[in-house]
């Protein structure tokens, strides 16, 4: 199982917090990453990858929460909304 830290965020244009991220990335092993939010979920449901962000010097999970039937992608120390996430920068092309 991989172990990624999430240091940017694509967001799309949409009202509700939990709609809005639609990738995450960051670099690896000296090569970036990048995966769909609805990848990032799958992989975290199938053990394949976990993620993490640092938020004031800690580690935090990124984890999978549901809200109005849609899965979405938030860290640990946010309470019902993707901030964390959100407050990354955005990922390159």
């Amino acid at each position: 199982m991989a172990r990624l830290q999430v240091s940017c965020a694509s967001k799309r244009n949409r009202p509700d917090a939990y709609e809005r991220i639609s990738h995450i990335g960051g670099i690896a092993n000296g090569a970036r990453w990048k995966h769909t939010s609805d990848d990032a979920v799958r992989y975290l449901n199938r053990k394949i990858n976990t993620y993490f962000v640092i938020i004031d010097g800690r580690e935090t999970e990124v984890v999978i929460t549901e809200r109005d039937g849609i899965k979405y992608l938030k860290t640990l120390r946010d309470n019902m909304s993707a901030d964390h996430l959100l407050n990354l920068e955005d990922c390159p092309l």
